[in-house]
């Protein structure tokens, strides 16, 4: 069962989360190893598709077509393990740089 305390950052870093995709089309949330940033990132976008670079094969296809993946995950989308494929990272800014309006985080 998850202290008081930590139900209070969560839902204080939900919060930030949802009020800054307001203003910026990629956000990242980082922190050590199952410390939750995956359940808050779902919690905070429910309704954003959701890819796990864990996965071996959306992680080949990242690796191997990045631009391919970006256009597959155009709309509203968590990408999990994103430090996987760092190379990733550059197509990203490219696809940012040319349309940098958020996105309805809704």
């Amino acid at each position: 069962m998850p202290s008081q305390t930590s139900d209070v950052i969560r839902r204080h870093l939900e919060k930030n989360l949802k009020r800054d995709a307001a203003f910026y089309p990629v956000r990242t949330l980082t922190g050590p190893r199952q410390s939750g940033e995956t359940v808050l990132a779902r919690a905070a976008f429910p309704r954003h598709a959701y890819v796990n670079l864990e996965e071996m094969e959306s992680r080949q296809f990242a690796r191997e077509d990045p631009k391919g993946f970006l256009a597959r995950h155009a709309g509203p989308t968590i990408i999990d393990e994103a430090q996987r494929v760092p190379e990733l990272f550059s197509d990203l800014q490219v696809a940012v740089d040319a349309d940098p309006a958020p996105v309805d985080s809704s």
